[in-house]
């Protein structure tokens, strides 16, 4: 996991107007916050404390952006996004050069003395983009030199005294110092020189040995890493460029130049250049050998004229000690560590272990590849079981290796069951192995076959469920729903709604639920019992039983209506009236019609009838319309 995106560069704005560094933007697309920006929870530097550690500013020194250390008279050590641009800056700091001054003394706008710079030196390999720096290191060369009443400079540290992977898990700790922000959320918390001690967490120089995380994070090789959570220190905006201490000896160098770090709080993870992987190749070689010289401890002088040569000059006791071959120090300074020194060439901790063997070549109690010296051996790598590759180079690949006994990524894939079988993230017919098996096949849903052979048909098999021919049939919508071409109640699916189920036209009841009983029914119109009754035709029309006006429905028929023999009028409309007609035949009125007509009522025959018979007429039309 590489550390990529960079929350913030630790250097402060130099004015409103000008956002400098590495990137102006702070937002979630801008990496550097470059805000103005000490050590977080750190202790204010007093007095002449710290004198080497010096400010980056503008204007005279009025307005500090960076910090820096005087490794020199005329040399200050800082970080390469301190005086050079970054790809994505919107303004180029490289461009403000000319205005830029250093300040020895503890607080912006109130230095001992400011000085004038000759000219500015970035690591040649230097690069800063919105996601990775490296090479984060400059020089600045003074037109004047800072006399040591002034401030004293701090060495740089040499690479036979850096910080060793080993001293780092024995938790070696250090003290880094800055200008830069005390409170992450404090525009204007900056500007005075603060000062923290803090354990380092992990070590990943260019050369030499590494912390253990180093490839795990895949950490940018070169620098030293903090963690805030450790001792809830750090550095912060305005610190880059900054130093971080160690002491050697009973002589305090420079091992670190603080570069970058993460979290808006200034709460996370930081890093700072590891000076040693810089020591020759950069500052040597740009300022030249202005520091001490190791080899005046093996050339029989007395340099420094104090009675004391070589290794009896308690300057040479570093370099003079013999070397430990185990203990992964450059105990004698010469660079080279336990095994590569030549004092340890005969040590049997130097012989190198043959990890195919099955001896103890070295001598540490450990064989083959449960030595360390065998952890970078392929034979010696563990075979990863689900990566269709042959990690240990023995030949055989992923389960067909017997490392691989046991291991759940071998654990065959029950393609039924519901579970991940064999850890691989992937549930039955989800998983390769059972992309063939029968369990797995799509079920096609109108084929009327199991084609799965999970016990379930067509649309009753949930693979089905959303197939549009088992999709049910709206029998009201004269829409074809489940696109089998049969619409409504024409679809066996609607064969038992009640809506599909015929009328009976003659039994009173509504048998398909639509509110309407028999012939009121549209479905009767057609039906022979929903005919009319034609009254005088003598024939059962309707087939009801009932012949003419026995039919229920001719009750209101004039045909049917029964005789008044004695009205003067033609109620059935028949044509006869009173006794002409048939039906009086027998009544009482009738009996003496032939030798009484004084017993036929005094009315207007021409207008009576023709009144009486006028309904008649009219509910005749409506019934034949």
């Amino acid at each position: 996991m590489k550390i990529h995106s960079l929350p913030w560069l630790f250097l402060g704005v130099v004015l409103s107007t000008l956002n400098t560094s590495c990137d102006n933007a702070q937002t979630p697309n801008a990496p550097y916050a470059v805000v103005k920006g000490s050590i977080i929870n750190g202790t204010k530097v007093t007095g002449n404390n710290r004198a080497s550690t010096v400010a980056l500013a503008l204007y005279g020194g009025s307005t500090v952006f960076c910090t820096g250390t005087l490794i020199a008279p005329n040399w200050v050590l800082t970080a390469g996004h301190c005086i050079s641009k970054c790809e994505g800056d919107d303004i180029d700091i490289s461009a403000e050069r000319p205005y830029m001054v250093v300040g020895v003394g503890n607080s912006e706008g109130s230095f001992k003395k400011t000085y004038n710079i000759d000219s500015f030196y970035p690591h040649p390999n230097f690069i800063c983009s919105p996601t990775h720096i490296e090479n984060d290191i400059a020089l600045i060369k003074l037109k004047t030199s800072v006399p040591s009443s002034v401030a004293e400079p701090t060495l740089p540290l040499p690479p036979e005294l850096a910080i060793t992977a080993s001293e780092v898990k024995k938790g070696v700790t250090v003290t880094y110092a800055g200008f830069g922000k005390t409170n992450a959320y404090n525009e204007y918390s900056s500007g005075v020189k603060y000062q923290a001690t803090d354990t380092i967490w992990q070590i990943c120089p260019k050369s030499g040995t590494k912390s253990s995380y180093c490839s795990y994070y895949d950490l940018t090789s070169g620098l030293i890493y903090f963690d805030y959570d450790i001792n809830h220190v750090s550095t912060c905006q305005g610190d880059s460029g900054g130093p971080t201490f160690i002491v050697r000896n009973g002589i305090e160098y420079v091992t670190g130049v603080t570069s970058y770090g993460y979290g808006e709080g200034c709460d996370s993870v930081g890093g700072v250049t590891n000076v040693p992987d810089f020591y020759n190749s950069f500052i040597v070689k740009t300022a030249g050998n202005i520091f001490f010289d190791r080899s005046q401890c093996f050339n029989n002088i007395d340099d420094d004229k104090n009675g004391l040569t070589d290794c009896n000059d308690p300057k040479c006791e570093f370099y003079c000690q013999p070397e430990n071959c185990t203990n992964e120090i450059d105990d004698n300074g010469d660079g080279l560590i336990d095994c590569d020194d030549p004092q340890c060439t005969n040590i049997q901790a130097c012989i190198p272990e043959n990890c195919t063997n099955d001896k103890d070549d070295n001598g540490d109690g450990l064989v083959d590849c449960k030595d360390p010296q065998c952890t970078n051996a392929l034979v010696c790598q563990p075979e990863i079981c689900n990566n269709d590759k042959d990690d240990n180079g023995d030949g055989l690949i992923d389960c067909d290796d017997p490392q691989c006994d046991g291991s759940i990524a071998c654990v065959p894939e029950d393609c039924t069951n519901g579970i991940d079988d064999n850890g691989n993230g992937l549930i039955d017919c989800n998983e390769r192995s059972c992309f063939l098996s029968k369990q797995c096949q799509p079920e096609i849903c109108d084929n009327n076959i199991d084609d799965n052979e999970n016990g379930l048909t067509d649309c009753d098999d949930p693979q089905c469920k959303t197939t549009l021919s088992c999709q049910p049939e709206d029998c009201t919508n004269h829409t074809d729903d489940n696109g089998n071409g049969l619409i409504d109640c024409d679809d066996p699916l609607c064969s038992t709604q009640t809506v599909c189920i015929p009328e009976i036209c003659n039994d009173n009841i509504d048998n398909n639920g639509d509110g309407l009983v028999d012939c009121l029914d549209p479905t009767c119109r057609s039906s022979i019992y929903c005919q009319p009754e034609i009254c005088t035709n003598q024939v059962d029309d309707n087939q009801n039983g009932l012949i003419d006006c026995l039919d229920p429905s001719c009750a209101t028929a004039p045909i049917c209506q029964p005789e008044i023999c004695d009205d003067g009028i033609d109620n059935n409309m028949n044509g006869n009236i009173d006794c002409n007609d048939d039906a009086c035949k027998n009544a009482s009125a009738c009996k003496s019609h032939a030798s009484s007509c004084a017993a036929s009522p005094l009315r207007t025959p021409s207008t009576l009838p023709f009144l009486f018979m006028l309904p008649a007429l009219l509910l005749l039309r409506r019934r034949k319309a």
